[in-house]
């Protein structure tokens, strides 16, 4: 296993380079679930990435103080005590902290450059589908 990149550490923080395909939270990969029951008895448990962080670094407490789809790539930023992740948790959520998102692509975009106000949210109507919700802060832009 690769170590995860650390990018900034302080008596309260780490801040990482989360690399794509590593989730949150611990997880039992379902897709091998009946192979490794027959062959071991128990399915295969995958470390999350604050599980892995403290196995790199020889620490007992992290939290994080804001969340990364397993998909995506980039900071993320993890407290070494709970108070600190309380603080910098509430800086996220009353939006004083901002997250940015760049998606790199080979191909061209479909459509031609915009600018969307308003946070993308799965659909209540079809599950698969995403519908703007102008309630809420976001802003999305498509550069050519």
């Amino acid at each position: 296993m690769q170590p995860i990149p650390v990018l900034f550490e302080n008596t309260d923080l780490i801040i990482v380079n989360k690399p794509i395909g590593i989730a949150m939270h611990d997880a039992t990969n379902e897709a091998d679930v009946r192979e490794n029951i027959a062959k071991n008895g128990e399915p295969e448990k995958i470390d999350g990435i604050v599980t892995r962080l403290k196995k790199q670094l020889a620490v007992t407490e992290l939290h994080l103080c804001h969340r990364l789809d397993t998909g995506t790539s980039g900071c993320l930023c993890l407290a070494k005590n709970a108070a600190v992740a309380g603080e910098i948790g509430e800086l996220f959520s009353s939006r004083r902290v901002s997250k940015y998102y760049l998606a790199l692509s080979s191909q061209k975009p479909k459509k031609k450059a915009r600018h969307d106000n308003g946070r993308y949210e799965k659909s209540s109507r079809r599950p698969a589908d995403f519908a703007k919700n102008l309630r809420k802060p976001g802003y999305h832009s498509v550069f050519q």
